[in-house]
């Protein structure tokens, strides 16, 4: 009698330790589990901050477009105002030349006038 409770104790003892071992590698399990999950956020971060890169050189080159364009933009503008510069002293060389031939033909009407008094 007391040899099978004793070997019944052992058996029992034994089960419980088989328990144990079970629950251990169950918990190694969760473990890794819980560590794929760890790296897998990791990757997502890592795919964010690159999507977050990305988007800042995209911001940077439509910035720089921009510039470009507002560079432009004033040279033309300088151009028309360059232009108009030049349209204005044309106007005002055309001026000058109808005020020669205006004082030519005053010079000739005084020339004539001369001949007719002498």
């Amino acid at each position: 009698m007391k040899m099978k409770v004793t070997k019944r104790v052992m058996e029992i003892v034994q089960l419980m330790k088989t328990c144990q071992l079970l629950k251990v590698v169950e918990l190694m399990e969760t473990v890794q589990r819980m560590q794929r999950v760890m790296e897998t956020v990791q990757v997502m971060q890592r795919v964010m901050e690159t999507v977050q890169v990305r988007r800042r050189v995209m911001e940077t080159v439509q910035m720089r477009q921009r510039v470009m364009e507002t560079v432009q933009a004033m040279q033309r503008v300088k151009m028309v105002q360059v232009m108009q510069r030049v349209m204005e002293t044309v106007q005002v060389m055309q001026r000058v030349m109808e005020t020669l031939q205006v004082m030519q033909t005053v010079m000739e009407t005084v020339q004539v006038m001369q001949r007719v008094m002498m």
